[in-house]
């Protein structure tokens, strides 16, 4: 079994905190990095298997480029009550408000922000089933080029005559479900080129290239959190 144990974020880029002062910010990103370290320390000497949520690094990030995260506002609060646990609808400071600025109030993230920091969780937990289906995928993507191409070249084989130059395509657009992931429009295309032989009227030399796209989504799998 793992545990998901999430840090606190950097504290010093809290609304709070800015209002406070270059000093008050400065202390806050110090204070909340010895918790984190103190708190990793600890948990790592009980022998538990633990899974790290970076939520610090993570705030350091947005608010180096907000716009690339989808907020417009990392310095002021997006409620006019006190405490976002009074916040509603008509407490914003403006319309969207809630989608827009990271925080709530002066120290608790807003819904787009709490929605964000739940999507870095679910990433976190399910890339080790996400990455450990890939050696599948390739292999599947693998046999059906594999495939296609010995297709192609019994085509080849049944003609009685040979173009001296010959374009082909050849592909599949369907939704797969390997290892209990489920592919979404997975596309794949194998284009290649014939040449006949000027001196034999049987042999052709082929050159192909294959595309492949596939998309797959968790599809109630475990991820091994519990």
């Amino acid at each position: 079994n793992y545990i998901l144990v999430p840090n606190i974020p950097d504290i010093g880029l809290t609304p709070t905190a800015i209002a406070a002062g270059a000093g008050f910010q400065s202390s806050g990103t110090m204070l909340a990095n010895l918790y984190n370290q103190t708190m990793y320390s600890g948990a790592v000497a009980t022998g538990a298997n633990i899974i790290p949520l970076d939520t610090f690094s993570l705030l350091q990030q947005v608010a180096a480029n907000p716009t690339a995260y989808g907020f417009t506002n990392m310095t002021q609060k997006a409620c006019n009550t006190s405490s976002s646990l009074l916040c509603g609808s008509s407490n914003l400071v403006a319309p969207g408000a809630n989608e827009s600025y990271f925080f709530a109030d002066g120290i608790h993230p807003s819904g787009r922000a709490h929605q964000m920091i739940a999507d870095y969780a679910s990433a976190v937990v399910t890339a080790p089933s996400l990455i450990g289906v890939l050696p599948h995928i390739a292999t599947t993507a693998g046999l059906a080029t594999s495939e296609r191409l010995q297709s192609h070249i019994n085509q080849i084989q049944s003609s009685e005559q040979k173009p001296a130059r010959k374009l082909w395509a050849t592909g599949d657009f369907e939704n797969q479900d390997i290892a209990g992931f489920e592919g979404d429009s997975n596309t794949q295309v194998l284009l290649g080129v014939d040449f006949a032989h000027p001196n034999s009227a049987h042999a052709v030399t082929g050159l192909y290239g294959n595309i492949t796209q596939k998309d797959f989504e968790n599809s109630g799998v475990r991820t091994g959190l519990s």
